[in-house]
C-alpha cells in the first residue's frame, strides 16, 4: 500500500506552488496525498494535532503558538505592483503614482498585508481597497479585468505578465514574500514528509 501523506496550504498561496510540491512527492516517492486549504489558525492546530504532515505558509507565528514547529524556508521573493495595460502610465512617478488609485489585497491574516499597510503609511500613499481577499487567482483575474492595481509577489503573475494581461507598475523595495515549508515535532515521524521537508526548493 501507498503512504499517506497529508498536506495543508494557506488559500493565500499560489496554486502552483502546492502543484510543485505535489509533483515532486509524487515523482519521489510511493504515496497518496490529501491536500487541505484553509485559514493559517486552522491549519497550524491541524499540524499540531499531526493531522497534517507538512504546511506551506508565507508566516508563522511567534511565541508559544511556534513551539514545536520546523520552518524551512523555500522561497523569497521581491513584491511588484502589477496591472492591466490601461494603467500604464502609474508607471511613471511609481510608487507615489498608486496613491488612492483602485487597489485589490491580500486579506488580513496574510503577512503581505500587514508589511503593505506599514510600507504605504511611511510613504504616505492611500491604500484605496476595492477588493480584498486570500485566493491568488481571483485576484488576479479582477486585476486583468481592471478593477485595480495588485501586490504581489512577482512568482505569481509570471504567466499573466509574458501573455501581457498584466504590467509590472514597479517594484517595492525591500518587501519580500517568504514562503515557508512547515512541520511539526513528533515521536511517529513520516518517512515522506521528512524527506520532502529537506528536499523541496522552488
Amino acid at each position: 500500500t501507498k503512504a499517506a501523506l497529508h498536506i495543508g496550504a494557506l488559500d493565500s498561496i499560489p496554486k502552483q506552488i502546492i502543484v510543485q510540491l505535489a509533483k515532486h512527492a509524487l515523482k519521489n516517492f510511493s504515496c497518496v496525498i490529501t491536500l487541505s486549504e484553509g485559514r493559517p489558525d486552522d491549519l497550524l492546530r491541524e499540524l499540531q494535532a499531526h493531522r497534517i504532515d507538512l504546511l506551506l505558509t508565507d508566516h508563522l507565528p511567534t511565541g508559544v503558538d511556534s513551539k514545536g514547529l520546523r520552518p524551512r524556508t523555500i522561497a523569497r521573493k521581491n513584491i511588484g505592483v502589477y496591472a492591466s495595460p490601461e494603467f500604464r502610465s502609474l508607471r511613471k512617478g511609481f510608487p507615489k503614482s498608486i496613491s488612492s488609485m483602485p487597489v485589490i489585497l491580500p486579506s488580513f491574516s496574510s503577512r503581505l498585508r500587514q508589511d503593505l499597510e506599514h510600507w504605504a503609511s511611511l510613504q504616505k500613499i492611500e491604500l484605496n481597497a476595492v477588493a480584498e481577499g486570500q485566493d491568488i487567482a481571483v485576484k488576479k483575474l479582477m486585476a486583468i479585468e481592471g478593477l485595480g492595481i495588485l501586490p504581489s509577489a512577482t512568482h505569481t503573475v509570471t504567466g499573466q505578465v509574458l501573455r501581457g494581461e498584466l504590467i509590472e507598475l514597479g517594484q517595492i523595495a525591500g518587501m519580500h514574500e517568504e514562503l515557508l515549508l512547515v512541520s511539526a515535532n513528533r515521536k511517529i515521524r513520516n518517512p515522506i514528509a521528512d524527506k520532502l521537508f529537506s528536499s523541496f526548493k522552488i
